[in-house]
């Protein structure tokens, strides 16, 4: 799975199936927590798991965050940015199509 915005970058995620990647489509939204030490984010040296709230599913190995309250994070920074910002923190599903993803 590459994860994308609007600023052309990517992120590949690579992990092991699970059923509950069924439910995700091309272009949902997701959320994900990056470290680097640039400020630019040109290398990144840790993705925790990424969460796509509109089939409320993770994506990852094992869970790195507590979820509820991530989730809680999420929301309460999306109120406070301006709308211009929040590109920013938002990526794009992009399925790789070996992954074999129905369209629903």
């Amino acid at each position: 799975m590459v994860i994308d915005d609007n600023e052309g970058r990517e992120l590949e995620i690579i992990t092991n199936w699970q059923d509950s990647y069924h439910n995700i489509k091309r272009n949902m939204k997701c959320s994900t927590i990056l470290v680097s030490k640039d400020s630019d984010f040109s290398n990144i040296q840790i993705v925790t798991e990424v969460f796509i709230p509109d089939c409320d599913t993770w994506v990852g190995e094992y869970p790195y965050l507590n979820h509820n309250k991530f989730i809680k994070f999420n929301y309460e920074i999306e109120k406070r940015l301006p709308d211009n910002d929040k590109v920013e923190m938002k990526g794009y599903i992009n399925i790789d199509e070996n992954m074999k993803i129905p369209d629903r």
